[in-house]
């Protein structure tokens, strides 16, 4: 699997992971490696996330061909992160991975014994007043979103590390930070 190490990021909608990796890409962008991200939901030029828009087809047709090391299903649409991240852990990088907290659970003992899992955790307020902000959801996807925040909370693995997205972006990007420092995977902050 490597010399790496995974940094398997979950969290809300609206918790903030986008906001968190573009603070990351800027200030660690020799230590952090952040691989592309397929989803078959087309992107939005002006929202933070970046990913790779992968129509339906295309994208079964890929996962069948083996390209994408996780693929997961969420929120109606399908998302992956391709292979590539073996070349990074192989050198050592620590990659950073926006996942799915559902997906977590699901990772086999290998990829599990790299990971080191981050949650970011919102309130439902602020995690609902974000979404509102964004207005990618209606008030019904929302409320449905926000009740499987909660739910998921619960179910959390017992290492995880778990960040409080209710702060201020630099904040949070402390507290990721001071995390992975204490676990030796930093040096210094950045």
């Amino acid at each position: 699997m490597g010399k790496g190490r995974l940094i398997y990021l979950m969290g809300a909608s609206g918790s903030g992971k986008d906001t968190l990796i573009a603070q990351l890409k800027n200030h660690l962008s020799e230590a952090v490696y952040v691989p592309r991200r397929y989803i078959t939901r087309p992107v939005n030029e002006t929202q933070l996330e970046q990913h790779v828009y992968m129509p339906l087809e295309a994208f079964t047709a890929a996962k069948h061909e083996g390209l994408f090391a996780f693929h997961w299903q969420a929120n109606g649409y399908q998302y992956a992160i391709c292979q590539e991240i073996h070349t990074a852990l192989d050198a050592g990088k620590m990659v950073l991975i926006n996942g799915s907290r559902e997906h977590f659970q699901a990772l086999d003992d290998a990829w599990k014994n790299v990971c080191v899992p981050v949650y970011l955790a919102v309130s439902a307020e602020v995690q609902t007043a974000r979404l509102l902000g964004r207005g990618r959801e209606n008030l019904a996807q929302i409320e449905a979103r926000v009740a499987r925040s909660v739910a998921m909370l619960q179910h959390l693995p017992d290492e995880c590390v778990v960040l409080d997205a209710n702060q201020s972006v630099p904040a949070v990007y402390q507290q990721f930070m001071e995390h992975m420092q204490q676990l030796a995977l930093l040096e210094t902050a950045a």
